[in-house]
């Protein structure tokens, strides 16, 4: 499970995946750095085949549609990100660990912002954010 990013018509960048962990600390070290989400749109056909849509945010695997403009605001707050060094060179835990109380006390950290929280669940890791970097300046694309 987790947050599969598609993208159709695609030069280079059509799929970027997350895990359900890693998402939401990509998400809020943007937003702690000046990206303002715009939301998102998921549309459907109905079974008369008319085309519904609604307004949705982030969190969700609905083929939701974040926008080429809402992507390159995403993609110009990490590139903040990165300058400010906030991001942990070294990786400080392990490949694997259990979920006990102080992962999720440090889930509870990210899920409210914290912006050291967030930057270390990436420790060692700024090679993936960057790669996320492009994939978002290609422009629009789908949440599932």
């Amino acid at each position: 499970m987790g947050f599969d990013l598609h993208r159709e018509d695609a030069t280079e960048h059509e799929y970027f995946r997350f895990s359900i962990w890693g998402f939401p600390p990509i998400r809020f070290l943007a937003e702690a750095f000046g990206w303002e989400p715009e939301g998102c749109v998921a549309t459907w056909e109905d079974d008369d085949g008319n085309e519904k849509s609604i307004d949705c945010w982030y969190d969700t695997n609905d083929g939701q549609v974040v926008t080429a403009e809402d992507a390159q605001e995403w993609a110009n707050a990490l590139k903040d990100v990165i300058k400010a060094g906030v991001i942990p060179k070294e990786s400080n835990h392990p490949e694997s660990r259990k979920i006990d109380d102080e992962f999720m006390a440090e889930r509870h950290l990210i899920w409210n912002g914290d912006v050291e929280a967030c930057a270390n669940y990436w420790a060692g890791q700024e090679d993936y954010v960057e790669q996320f970097i492009e994939f978002l300046e290609e422009g629009e694309f789908r949440i599932y």
